[in-house]
């Protein structure tokens, strides 16, 4: 009885603290397939992304430039080969003096996205392990984060909802 009792709190601590959003745009009933969703951002990734100045230096990678041609980011990729944590570093020119230096620590083996929404917002996608991520969206001109919220893999809610509505 007492192993019952300790799984069962276990289990129930483990929903807790991954628990779904219970106000959905469109709830996974809905859905007609496997579809990724957002939740508000959760303090406890803030400390993966680091925000700092860096002295112009030489940059590894190549460099992607802003629709316009003024702006640039450059970014590191992990060794994949070793084991993690694995981390990111982003190089952003914006005319300044320095450069703008993003870290994401120990993400998931999969490489951020980084790609250009207009000449000054740099989207950010980055996936902290295979189901939760974090989408980003980055002013170069303001220096700030404008945007992030969670991104998740629908596929386990999406699964769960059928299933208690006896479809497979």
């Amino acid at each position: 009885m007492r192993i019952v009792f300790i799984v069962s709190l276990i289990l129930f601590t483990a929903s807790a603290a991954f628990a779904e959003p219970t106000d959905w745009h469109t709830k996974p009933d809905k859905w007609r397939r496997v579809r990724f969703y957002h939740t508000p951002f959760e303090e406890r990734f803030a400390s993966r992304i680091l925000l700092e100045d860096s002295p112009r230096q030489l940059v590894p990678g190549e460099k992607h430039f802003s629709p316009n041609k003024a702006y640039w980011f450059s970014a590191s990729a992990p060794d994949y080969t070793g084991q993690p944590p694995w981390n990111t570093v982003i190089f952003i020119y914006n005319e300044r003096k320095d450069l703008i230096k993003i870290t994401l620590l120990d993400h998931s083996n999969s490489e951020p996205t980084l790609t250009w929404i207009n000449e000054k917002l740099l989207q950010i996608g980055v996936w902290w392990g295979s189901i939760v991520g974090t989408d980003i969206i980055y002013d170069v001109e303001k220096e700030s984060v404008v945007y992030k919220e969670m991104v998740r893999d629908g596929q386990v809610v999406y699964q769960q909802w059928r299933q208690s509505q006896g479809r497979k």
